[in-house]
């Protein structure tokens, strides 16, 4: 497998230094990304997956230890493994370091061994971690996977916006007394899923109980979805604090409860729940990041619908359903590519 690794040092020798000997002394394969400022390096780490960074204490902007921080509140993840690099050998540091659960601590100046010695224990732990998803994933098919998705994702249509464009009156009228939200049923869904039940489902996994999430929620792509992602969009927080607001979260997985009683293809009562936790998180100004919950994959297919649906050789409705699949699929597929490709 390849091991994506990011280096960020506002002194570019020390960049080029540590790539220069990772490239020449591991026999592995590696990616490696550089950066010379902290802020820039962080919006990377959240928005493509590294397994080990390397990381400056001292760096004008953001220092690592800060970085280390930031990516800790928006994301709950495994990786990548952070090495701290410092001139700096004061125990407050050391401790800080310990606290941001950093895998290693490097001081200046290094040695070639330091850094190959480092990097190859973070290797061994990396595929420790890897090879025990890899036994979960194949306890639970990516088939069974997809199936439990699919229908997490169809919790949301309890909304009562879903229900009016389906022209379900009765539905529509019943359900918007209990409550009137605006967001689509797809963000809706996370706050019915029964968390212990799907992580046990998961085998306790955390990265492929994430992953199962992100697929509910994001098989489909839209503009404002980063919105919601980041906590720009303050609907979000609205719909938590309804949910919230009278046990009206509780009434709406009851409702799904007895909708699909007696659906023992998957054992669906089980399944549904109000997940507190999310919405109590986001209604204290929490973001779907920071609880795991990551669209993995690009923006390619919304450039293609825009462009196939202005020259009109698209069947919208075709569109929508074939591209969620393959998205869904994909997030899926992402978590299992590198043992098998």
């Amino acid at each position: 497998m390849t091991y994506k690794i990011l280096i960020a040092d506002d002194e570019k020798i020390v960049v080029d230094s540590i790539k220069f000997i990772l490239e020449n002394n591991l026999n592995e394969d590696i990616e490696i990304s550089t950066f010379t400022f902290g802020r820039e390096a962080l919006e990377n780490l959240l928005f493509d997956s590294y397994h080990i960074a390397f990381v400056d204490i001292k760096m004008p902007d953001l220092d690592g230890l800060e970085l280390i921080e930031e990516f800790r509140k928006m994301r709950n993840s495994e990786f990548p493994l952070f090495i701290i690099v410092s001139a700096y050998d004061k125990f407050e540091f050391a401790k800080k370091a310990i606290k941001e659960k950093a895998f290693a601590y490097i001081l200046k100046p290094y040695s070639i061994e330091d850094i190959v010695l480092t990097v190859q224990s973070a290797i061994a732990h990396i595929n420790s971690v890897l090879a025990k998803t890899k036994e979960n994933i194949e306890k639970n098919t990516l088939f069974e996977l997809l199936k439990y998705a699919v229908f997490l994702h169809d919790l949301g249509k309890v909304s009562p916006q879903f229900q009016k464009t389906l022209e379900n009156t009765n539905s529509y009228e019943k359900l918007k007394e209990l409550l009137d939200i605006k967001i689509r049923h797809n963000l809706l869904s996370l706050f019915f899923v029964n968390k212990e039940k799907v992580k046990e489902i998961c085998k306790n996994d955390e990265s492929l109980f994430c992953t199962l999430l992100s697929s509910v929620a994001f098989h489909h792509w839209r503009e404002d979805e980063k919105e919601y992602l980041l906590h720009i969009n303050d609907e979000l927080k609205k719909a938590c604090e309804k949910l919230l607001e009278n046990k009206n979260g509780e009434k709406l997985a009851s409702i799904l409860k007895e909708h699909f009683k007696g659906f023992n293809k998957i054992n669906a009562e089980d399944l549904i729940s109000f997940n507190i936790d999310l919405a109590e998180h986001i209604k204290e100004d929490g973001d779907l990041i920071s609880y795991g919950i990551i669209p993995p994959y690009t923006l390619y297919f919304l450039p293609e619908r825009l462009r196939a649906e202005a020259e009109q050789k698209i069947n919208l409705n075709l569109w929508i359903f074939l591209s969620g699949f393959l998205m869904r699929l994909k997030i899926l597929s992402l978590l299992v590519e590198n043992f098998y490709l």
